[in-house]
């Protein structure tokens, strides 16, 4: 007979360690299913443990970050507490893991996304303290997920552990850790070493045949690099696990901030080419192939730049210029594409829920799907879903794209507004296996030199394996601004004409248009995007003065770009809208 605690019916054991058992459970209330964590009766009763228990709640609830477990509740229920999490179906990193070496990008990507979680939690002044490739949960999806705040010690309280007493497992415990010395963030980030080392290698540094031989390994010895147990392994990813195992805390890393940018820069390197002192200098992918492209002689920037030497039969790689086929996925052990893509991109996440931010979301969405329907004038076995018709089917999981429009690929996303600019998370979904193909994060601090959209059309065609030539790089970017303020501005502006049900989303577009050509009266696409809003406040309202100025402002952008067929499109509306027949033909001529 299945027990029943509280409004929860536990369906089976999923775990057991130290700081207690973990059952999956259902909701019977909210109808999902959730893991209950509980303390054995028999130490139940212990203050200690008791404290210490109540701490991993009160720690991992004031947490709310995508790569880190949910708790929703505490229980008490014939004196045995319980915590309520999120149930995460998946694997341990340590099975994944499995004893053997996993591939160089998909141990970067997992390891950035341990990295973002560490960090939301040092930024709250929480220690987990017992990081380890068990904690480390992988979902079916490729999310990553922090488990297990049983440890955590949050920064201010009175300490719980006893005087000389270690808490963690000993083959990733810091120095610090096993001489029972209190910690901070850097125990983790010792911790987070270990397990970035054991995906590279597929074994722990720090080893022996009883704990007091490992604990002699952690504080005495140095372990081998781990490029000299697996080729390929970057030199500057031995010096991260150099920093990040140095026996003194003053020697690591200081905080998770300065661990990501090393890792995203390595990552990034290995993406385009750009050798990892130049990107952690602020150059972006952008950048580099602007410098390129002023070359006179592209080659000879290629002998002096070399980018990824993946085998003796392979020289060079020129980023997604000279980006072949299939070959780079298979290369690093990445799923096929289909021989033809059908794209459909969805809505995407709001990281922090921000009103704002959701119009920015959406625009980016509008911006991103109409640079890739380009795409198919450059790759003919390749057709993208308009993202209205994505709108209206009210799709927002691959499994519903693929049910909907048949499509074999879709494009999710999530947008966070950073204290500085703006994270964009880029995935590729298999829609029919429901499994992830590759991953981009782009961090923008939406400077005057730096451009989400036009970074994002690049991550996405190197994730299509779309050849792009810098002739279409430029037809991809025409009409766009150099100020990074006007080009907010026109995002959030094509946002807002994502729900045309409210009249003040029509009015708001036409304020953050009319704004962004304020600053910049050369940017061509706030100029499209203003005459589009006009045309439809006409239509709305059937007021000459909207349509008379939608016009001007149309001719004001094809004045600026001509090579702007989205600006035709409207023009040709707006003739067909008043009766102009013969003069919307000509447009939509022009756009074909």
């Amino acid at each position: 007979m299945e027990k029943k605690i509280a409004q929860y019916i536990v369906q089976e054991k999923l775990g057991a360690g130290g700081m207690g058992v973990v059952y999956k459970a259902e909701d019977t209330k909210l109808k999902r299913s959730v893991a209950l964590k509980t303390l054995p009766f028999q130490i139940s009763l212990n203050p200690e443990i008791r404290k210490r228990f109540l701490i991993e709640a009160q720690a991992a609830a004031a947490l709310n970050h995508p790569n880190i477990a949910t708790i929703y509740d505490t229980l008490e229920v014939d004196n045995e507490m319980y915590i309520v999490m999120e149930y995460v179906d998946g694997c341990e990193l340590e099975e994944k893991i499995s004893g053997k070496p996993l591939e160089i990008p998909e141990a970067l990507d997992i390891a950035i996304h341990i990295g973002e979680g560490l960090k939301a939690a040092h930024h709250k002044g929480i220690v987990h303290r017992d990081i380890k490739s068990q904690n480390i949960m992988i979902t079916k999806n490729g999310h990553v997920k922090i488990m297990d705040f049983g440890l955590a010690k949050l920064s201010g309280q009175t300490a719980i552990t006893k005087m000389g007493a270690t808490v963690g497992t000993i083959g990733y415990m810091s120095p610090e850790q096993t001489r029972g010395d209190d910690v901070d963030g850097r125990a983790d980030l010792w911790a987070f070493g270990v397990v970035l080392y054991e995906m590279l290698t597929g074994k722990l540094p720090f080893k022996g045949e009883y704990e007091q031989a490992v604990i002699y390994s952690i504080l005495n010895e140095n372990p081998k690099p781990a490029s000299a147990i697996v080729k390929d392994i970057p030199r500057e990813m031995d010096e991260v696990l150099k920093n990040l195992l140095s026996k003194l805390p003053e020697n690591r890393y200081q905080n998770a901030d300065e661990l990501l940018i090393d890792l995203k820069a390595i990552k990034q390197s290995l993406e385009t080419g750009i050798p990892v002192a130049q990107l952690k200098s602020g150059a972006s992918t952008a950048d580099y192939i602007n410098k390129l492209k002023t070359e006179k002689n592209v080659s000879a920037v290629f002998n002096r730049k070399r980018v990824i030497i993946i085998s003796v039969a392979i020289a060079v790689l020129f980023l997604i210029i000279l980006f072949k086929g299939g070959e780079l996925q298979k290369m690093f052990g990445l799923g096929l594409l289909p021989e033809e893509i059908h794209l459909a991109v969805l809505p995407f996440d709001n990281i922090g829920n921000d009103s704002t931010n959701r119009v920015f979301c959406d625009g980016l969405v509008e911006t991103l799907t109409s640079q890739l329907s380009q795409f198919e004038q450059f790759q003919g076995k390749l057709w993208v879903v308009p993202s209205g018709d994505v709108r209206r089917g009210k799709v927002a999981s691959a499994d519903e794209a693929f049910k909907k429009f048949a499509v074999n690929l879709a494009l999710t996303g999530s947008v966070q507004k950073m204290t500085q600019g703006y994270r964009l998370t880029l995935s590729l979904i298999d829609t029919k296996n429901e499994r992830q193909l590759s991953s981009r994060i782009i961090d923008d601090p939406m400077t005057s030199n730096s451009f989400l959209q036009d970074e994002a059309i690049i991550k996405v065609a190197d994730m299509l394996n779309v050849e792009l030539k810098p002739k279409n790089l430029e037809l991809l970017t025409a009409g766009n601004t150099g100020s990074a303020e006007a080009y907010e501005l026109y995002l959030k502006g094509r946002g807002s004409l994502v729900n045309l049900d409210k009249m003040k989303n029509v009015d708001d577009a036409i304020d953050l248009f009319n704004r962004a050509v304020k600053i910049d009266s050369s940017f061509a696409l706030a100029y499209a995007g203003l005459g589009k809003a006009q045309l439809i406040k006409y239509q709305k309202t059937k007021d000459i003065p909207f349509i008379e100025s939608a016009i001007r402002n149309c001719n004001k952008a094809i004045g600026l770009n001509g090579k702007l067929s989205s600006v035709r499109i409207t023009l040709g509306f707006i003739y067909l809208e008043t009766g102009k027949n013969n003069e919307a033909k000509e447009e939509f001529q022009k756009v074909l």
